[in-house]
This record gives structure tokens, sequence and C-alpha cells, in this order.
């Protein structure tokens, strides 16, 4: 996704995330610590799941960042690899979809 792009999404994204109150699941291949700053800024979920695809050829492109583990680590929150998605969900309190 292009920063332009982004951008022009966040207020969605965060409008969807300050609605959640008790666990955030974030399924996304691709992933750039700065977005993931920007979606979990100030949130107040206890559980917070990241999952994402983590292949070498995309951490060599830059697609993702490995620097996401050890600030969703800092924060008590879990990361996952799953080599086979290419899906892009956000699920809140395990009823609400994005």
């Amino acid at each position: 996704m292009s920063d332009h792009y982004f951008n022009r999404t966040i207020p969605g994204f965060r409008s969807f995330i300050d609605g959640i109150s008790d666990e955030l699941l974030i399924i996304c291949p691709f992933i750039k610590l700065n977005a993931l700053k920007i979606l979990l800024q100030d949130i107040k979920q206890r559980n917070v799941i990241v999952v994402v695809r983590w292949k070498i050829l995309d951490l060599l492109m830059g697609v993702s960042d490995l620097s996401i583990y050890a600030f969703l680590k800092d924060n008590g929150w879990s990361l996952y690899i799953n080599n086979k998605i290419h899906l892009k969900i956000i699920l809140g309190d395990k009823k609400d979809l994005l």
C-alpha cells in the first residue's frame, strides 16, 4: 500500500480500532513499523495479535520491518508468522471485521 493511500485510510482504520475494547487481531503479510505505530497509538486493548508473512524476499525488498517484533514485545503483544497468508484482516473483539 502506498503511503498516500495509507494516509487517506488512517482515519477509517483508527475509528475501527478505537471501538475495540478487548482483543485486536491484525493479519497482514506486509507491515512497516511506522504504520503499525500509527494504527496502535493510544489503544486500550489488552490483547493485540499481529500475523505477518515475513518471507525472506519480503524482508529483503523492505515491504515489512523486522523491528515490529521488538515494538510488539515491548508492549506485551504477540507476533506470529504464517508464510502462506496474503489476506489483510483487522478483527476486533472476535466479532467486528474490517
